[in-house]
């Protein structure tokens, strides 16, 4: 097959040629059911951002509640959520491929619910760095699942816009938990929980994580009830007993070791750059400009919302367009337009004035989300 991406014969067969139908033809569930999963794994997607997110907004009165510094608040954004996010996605995917990919998500979003909870109850620097470290673990699960029901859902040429609509929840979710916390933080300091059990007594930091755990609880629940697992395509086409993945992939990486390792270092050059600026850019505006949460939650907020919704819908159509016009390999041509969206980024760090600073935050690149 022509192309960067390098298929053995196996692969190359079973991959539909330009303008044909699938493998097993009309076996993809696609319709109502496919999309009720799409909306529920959307959701998910966002709470999951949102739960890692709020405490970007709450830094000063975390520090000043618990009793630490900016180090170990580092250590909490980075460290504590990292470490498990990061090196269990190969378990959780190994996991995916074993059981029910919806019932890993389900267990996954309950783990990272009740742990952002925690996170609103613990006392020391120690209980929540455990409960950032479980909220990375459950957060973990949904990535490879996710992807891996979409995929069993919708057809190779009409995967772009569902991946995409998936996607654009976990670039919305930023400014979601900007505008989330600062209502929530904003109420609760004019006493609107007050006498509410359980957390009535809460200052306003812990009871917005409490009210996004909470948030979260909810969504598994949802997902329980109104979807279910689909049918694995590549199994059902071929006949094949389910497998571990192994040598086959770890040959397909390597085949393509051109392709894809430049593509892994340049997302995690991405998500090194977008990840550290959005972590402190509320705290900067907070500390240095006089911004309160409430100002976050109304600016701040809906511009990041804004913009996060026009680079992921795009980017999916073109995805979609090129797969059916002229097959895998042009799909990277969509990537091309990624390397401009830094330069607004850079320049507001340039712009000596709050207002442009503000403006510009929102036009993140989109491999940052």
């Amino acid at each position: 097959m022509n192309g960067p991406i390098a298929l053995n014969r196996a692969e190359a067969a079973a991959m539909p040629s330009s303008g044909s139908r699938p493998v097993a033809e009309g076996s993809w569930p696609g319709g109502k059911s496919a999309w009720v999963m799409v909306f529920m794994l959307f959701l998910a997607g966002v709470l999951s951002v949102i739960d890692r997110a709020a405490l970007n907004i709450l830094v000063d009165p975390v520090r000043a509640d618990i009793g630490i510094g900016d180090e170990q608040i580092g250590l909490l954004q980075g460290l504590a959520f990292g470490l498990f996010y990061a090196f269990m996605g190969l378990p959780m995917g190994l996991l995916a491929d074993r059981i029910s990919r919806r019932n890993l998500i389900v267990a996954g979003i309950a783990l990272w619910s009740v742990a952002t909870i925690g996170s609103g109850l613990a006392q020391t620097f120690g209980s929540l760095f455990t409960a950032r470290l479980l909220v990375g673990l459950g957060e973990a699960a949904l990535g490879p699942a996710a992807i891996s029901l979409i995929a069993d859902l919708f057809s190779p040429e009409r995967r772009g816009r569902p991946i995409s609509f998936y996607m654009m929840g976990k670039g919305l979710a930023n400014g979601v938990a900007i505008s989330l916390t600062g209502l929530l933080v904003t109420a609760a300091g004019a006493g609107a929980f007050l006498g509410l059990p359980l957390i009535g007594h809460l200052v306003p930091w812990r009871i917005v994580f409490v009210v996004f755990g909470a948030g979260g609880l909810l969504v598994a629940l949802a997902l329980l009830a109104f979807t279910r697992e689909p049918v694995r395509q590549v199994q059902a086409a071929a006949g094949a007993v389910p497998r571990l993945p192994g040598a086959a992939e770890a040959a397909y990486f390597w085949r393509n070791r051109r392709v894809l390792l430049p593509l892994y270092f340049g997302f995690a050059t991405c998500f090194t750059v977008a990840y550290g600026g959005s972590a402190w850019a509320p705290t900067m505006l907070l500390r240095g400009y006089g911004a309160d949460a409430a100002f976050l939650g109304k600016w701040l907020g809906p511009l990041s919302i804004l913009f996060s919704a026009i680079g992921p819908l795009i980017g999916g159509t073109m995805l979609d367009r090129s797969m059916r016009r002229a097959g895998r390999w042009r799909a990277s041509r969509s990537s091309r337009s990624h390397r401009c969206s830094p330069c607004p980024r850079s320049w507001r760090c340039w712009r000596e004035n709050f207002t442009w600073r503000q403006c510009w935050w929102p036009l993140r690149t989109p491999c940052s989300r």
